[in-house]
Formats: structure tokens, sequence, C-alpha cells
């Protein structure tokens, strides 16, 4: 009886954690654009991006699904879900346009290993791909940050362009003892001549350098690349500061620039993940004289900024640094043209009867 109460206890258990792996866990939402029916109803879709383990496949699976929410203006009238649930295979990060006209999306492709590797950058336009860039084949950086940590995928308010971070682009290296052709046309100033930009730098294959971690191996120097839909030109853009990662970026008002959250390098980049409490700040970068001015305290924490539909004001979470992992932080309010920050929630010490535990 006992040897039969072993050997169902596994298979129990087993039963229960398949159970449990088919309730889908939700990852991402953003909303649209309010839209006005010819009746004069009033609503706007939800966008939700779920993940959900798959036992057969031995991977975890990530499907979208919309909502459609009716409203008056101060209260919700009806809302629920519009059409079926759709996996997004491949899928990396995926932005509607402030119109909703639009879709870009970030999806990845070819093998597993990171060579093997291709990113593609799609924009879409209602039921059809307008375009695809393959991002590997450009060449003008490394990888597209997909993490929730430096990973973002900005339409610009004009809808021209989109902002998303990436590995920066390092020189090719090879070994000292790499043969080559004998290149006879060579001539005796051979020497003296520059190097090409993309020519290969010897001795420098197994050079370290340090990444941010856990979850974030081979990420470690990031950079704003900015596309061009129209032309399909890359720029990455100049002006953040040496000594910080930037991340979590999204376009100024009126596009005059960019506004990041900037991680310092020191006192070392390791364990980000699980310690996001580094400290960083807010930056804004301006895209036609490349100047770079600081918009919070560059002492503290700072991550998770939005900017406000009026694009009047920005919000983010503030925290002390270097402190326990994961603190409670503050809701911050920066006015942007009054340059003014004020604290819309402060942390909460202790939970007194029913009051806001903060």
């Amino acid at each position: 009886m006992e040897r039969q109460v072993l050997l169902n206890e596994p298979e129990e258990a087993a039963a229960l954690y398949r159970g449990l792996s088919r309730q889908p866990t939700l990852s991402a939402a953003c909303l649209g654009p309010d839209v006005i029916t010819q009746y004069g109803g009033r609503y706007r879709t939800v966008h939700t991006e779920w993940t959900q383990r798959d036992l057969e496949r031995m991977e975890n699976i990530r499907f979208c699904r919309q909502y459609l929410v009716f409203h008056d203006g101060d209260s919700v009238v009806f809302s629920g879900p519009a059409g079926n649930s759709v996996e997004t295979r491949g899928e990396l990060l995926s932005r509607d346009s402030p119109s909703g006209t639009m879709k870009a999306v970030l999806r990845k492709a070819g093998g597993t290993s990171p060579g093997e590797e291709k990113q593609f950058l799609e924009v879409w336009e209602k039921n059809r791909k307008l375009k695809s860039f393959n991002l590997s084949v450009l060449e003008k950086h490394g990888l597209v940050y997909e993490d929730d940590c430096f990973g973002c995928l900005s339409w610009s308010h004009s809808e021209t362009h989109l902002l998303y971070v990436a590995e920066k682009k390092r020189p090719k290296a090879e070994s000292f003892f790499q043969t080559k052709a004998l290149d006879i046309s060579g001539s005796d100033d051979e020497m003296t001549r520059p190097k090409k930009p993309d020519q290969a730098i010897k001795g420098d294959q197994f050079v370290f350098y340090e990444d941010w971690g856990e979850n974030m191996v081979s990420k470690s120097t990031p950079v704003l690349c900015v596309l061009d839909i129209e032309s399909g030109n890359i720029s990455v853009l100049e002006g953040v500061p040496d000594n910080v990662s930037p991340g979590q970026a999204f376009w100024a008002p009126g596009d005059t620039g960019v506004v990041f959250v900037g991680w310092w390098h020191e006192p070392f980049r390791l364990g980000i993940r699980f310690c996001s409490n580094r400290r960083s700040a807010l930056y804004y970068v301006d895209l036609t004289g490349g100047q770079c001015e600081l918009l919070s305290d560059d002492s503290l924490a700072v991550s998770s900024p939005r900017l406000s539909p009026d694009q009047c004001r920005i919000v983010y979470l503030r925290y002390p640094s270097l402190v326990p992992h994961h603190q409670c932080s503050q809701l911050c309010l920066y006015d942007w043209y009054t340059k003014v920050t004020s604290v819309v929630v402060d942390v909460v010490p202790r939970q007194l009867g029913e009051n806001f535990s903060g």
C-alpha cells in the first residue's frame, strides 16, 4: 500500500502542474487611441500579451488578445474580448502607432545560436505588411534589446521614425596567427595606410566585456537607435554619457529629442535583473544639437518613465539606490515646461488601519 502511494504522488503532482501550466500570465498591455463611431459611441482597444507554458513543446509560448472597451468618458459601459487569441511566434517586441493605424513588430528568425539569429523590424498597416527591415544585414548595431529592463520600441509622434535600444557594434577581432591570402598588389607604404573601419583588430577576439548579469548575458553597452521608416536609414544617437547605459526610451514632446533612463556602469554592471535599484537618472537628448540634459536627481534610482497623453508631463518611479532589492518607490511627476518635479505618491512606511499601504 505504501509503495502504491509513492508511485501515485508524482503522477498527481504532474497532473496538478499540467493543469496549472494551462493558466496564462499577463506580460504586457497597451491602450489604443480613443475612437468615436458614426453613432456617437466611444471605445478603446486594449492590446494584451500573455505567456503560457507548453509542456509538449517544452517552451514558453506568447500570444496576444485584444479587448474592446466602450465608455462614455466617465465610466466603462461595456468591455469584452475581440476575436480569439493568436500566438505571436518569433515576435520579440510590438507597438501600435499613436493613431492606431500601424504597428511595429520586432521579429527573430533563423537559428537559436547568437551567430545564426536574425532580427527583422516590420511595419504593418491594417491587414498587410507595409515594410520589413533586416537589421542583421544593415550592421549598424548588434542585437536589439527585447528585455523589460532596457528594451523599448517607440513610435515618434509623427509616425515616421521608430526608436529602439540595441547592443553597440564592436569592431571585428581575430587572432594574431590568423592566416590570409597574400596581397601581391600591396606597395611598400602599405603599413602607413590607415586601417579600414571594418578591418579586424588582431588579438582582441578574447577580450572580456562586462555584461549586465543574469538573463542579460551578452548585453553590455546599449545604444539608442532610430529607424527612418521611409528611407530605411538607421542612425545611432550621439550625446549619451559614456558612463551610463540607456534604456526605456521614448520620444520627447514634439519629437525634438529622446527621453531615456541611464544606468551607471560603476561600481559594476552584474545583477541588474534582480537588483533593479541601481544608481540611475532620467535624461533628455536633443536631436538637433546632441546635447544631453539631466532631468532627475542622479544620486537615486529611477525606472518606468511614461509620457502623459497631452505630452506635458512625465511620470516615473523613484527610489534609493544600492539598498535591498526592489524597495518601495515614489511615484514622481516631472513637468516638461516648468522643469519642476513633484511627488504624486510617496512611500508609506507603515499602513495605518485601512489606509493605502503605499
